[in-house]
C-alpha cells in the first residue's frame, strides 16, 4: 500500500498487518531501541482541515522517528 487516507479503504487483512507493525514499533520502543527509519528518502505530508498545533507536531514527530 503506498497512501493511506481512510482505513475505510482497508481491508480486514491490512488492518491486521497494520496493528502486527504498530506492536513491533512499539515493542521496538519499549525496549528503548531506536527504529528502523521505515520513511528515509521518503516524503511525509500532512493535510489537516483544522487548526491543531498538537496533531501536527505529533504527526510531525512521527514523521521524524521514521526517518522521513
Amino acid at each position: 500500500m503506498k497512501h493511506l487516507t481512510d482505513v475505510e479503504t482497508l481491508s480486514d487483512k491490512d488492518l491486521a498487518a497494520l496493528l502486527t507493525q504498530s506492536l513491533a514499533y512499539d515493542a521496538t520502543l519499549q525496549r528503548q531501541e531506536r527504529p528502523e527509519p521505515l520513511l528515509a528518502g521518503l516524503l511525509q505530508f500532512n493535510l489537516f482541515y483544522e487548526n491543531s498545533t498538537r496533531t501536527s507536531l505529533s504527526f510531525e514527530v512521527a514523521g521524524k522517528r521514521l526517518g522521513a
